[in-house]
């Protein structure tokens, strides 16, 4: 009986520990997503725009000493915009490479940039209101060697 029930303990403590886990995690994400808030509201250089992580001169959309996956190799990060920015034709593109797997990630919007924050990279991505074109909203995707993944929708 003693036995039965030690087992049944066992079998609990995973369960509890992914529980705890997940609500550390969404904790986590919702502190985060207030700090980006705060970053959102911000005049401009004290904003994101401190953290931005910006191409190499001449590169081209190439980026340099970017490391997603934490491997101290930096990935092949590129960005390329088509059409002008006073007459966007359709969404820009990045497109990262890890240099641990060869693993490789798209993202495509009108307009982001990149950022870096406690260590992490993430994207800025700004969304004009199609009604009211003065008005946008602005999303928080984090990239990491999972992939890129919605962190705060529109703050």
């Amino acid at each position: 009986m003693k036995q039965w029930k030690i087992s049944k303990m066992l079998l609990a403590l995973p369960i509890l520990a992914i529980v705890l886990t997940s609500a550390s995690a969404a904790t986590e994400s919702t502190g985060l997503c207030d700090e980006f808030r705060r970053l959102a509201s911000a005049p401009q250089l004290k904003g994101f725009e401190q953290y931005r992580l910006w191409d190499e001169p001449g590169g081209r959309g190439r980026y340099s000493n970017i490391d997603v996956d934490g491997d101290d190799i930096s990935d092949v990060i590129e960005q390329s915009c088509p059409g002008s920015k006073e007459t966007p034709s359709d969404n820009c593109m990045i497109s990262i490479m890890l240099s641990s797997s060869g693993k490789r990630f798209e993202f495509s919007a009108q307009e982001f940039f990149l950022f870096r924050y406690r260590g992490q990279v993430f994207i800025v991505e700004r969304t004009r209101d199609t009604k009211e074109t003065t008005r946008t909203s602005t999303s928080i995707h984090k990239v990491s060697k999972n992939g890129i993944v919605l962190a705060c929708h529109k703050l």
